[in-house]
């Protein structure tokens, strides 16, 4: 039975523009470089590839996409297109449950699939500098970055709840 779903896109309200920028410089470059304005014209496909790789990277962040699916019996995520399958974490290895703001840049060196040297940290994030922070069984620990992180623990916190009850000592 599904118990929570959510999808989460990169925010491109303040950046559609960004998206015309590369192909904006390369028009520009390309006209000068057809104008044979000297440092245009010796390195056109210089310019030609600076703005493709830069328009790819932006086209990237702009479909990239984290799917969060929580269940009975499993917490299942997917970054789409980095990861074509979703990765699924037995409820039963989930310690404890954390939420709140985290520095992604600081903590991960940014958004996207994130893994620090030692393997014990990994970080799957959009946008933005909320999550909800996983302590696994085996020492390990996962962050979710969502903005709806205090939805998101609930309902995992729920999940728990109901595969192992507290005894209430009566």
């Amino acid at each position: 039975m599904l118990l929570y779903e959510d999808s989460v896109r990169w925010n491109l309200r303040g950046f559609r523009f960004l998206l015309l920028l590369p192909g904006t410089i390369f028009a520009l470059f390309f006209v000068l470089g057809w104008l044979a304005v000297a440092p245009f014209a010796a390195h056109g496909m210089l310019w030609l590839s600076l703005s493709i790789t830069a328009w790819g990277i932006l086209c990237l962040l702009a479909f990239m996409r984290l799917h969060i699916r929580l269940d009975n019996q499993t917490l299942s995520y997917k970054l789409l297109p980095l990861m074509q399958r979703f990765k699924q974490i037995p409820l039963d290895q989930i310690e404890k449950v954390e939420h709140g703001p985290y520095q992604p840049i600081r903590e991960f060196g940014g958004w996207g699939l994130r893994y620090n040297l030692r393997g014990t940290k990994a970080a799957v994030s959009v946008y933005g500098n909320r999550g909800v922070r996983l302590y696994l069984k085996n020492n390990k620990q996962l962050l979710l970055g969502t903005p709806e992180d205090n939805a998101l623990a609930e309902a995992i916190e729920n999940a728990l709840n109901l595969r192992s009850p507290k005894d209430t000592g009566s």
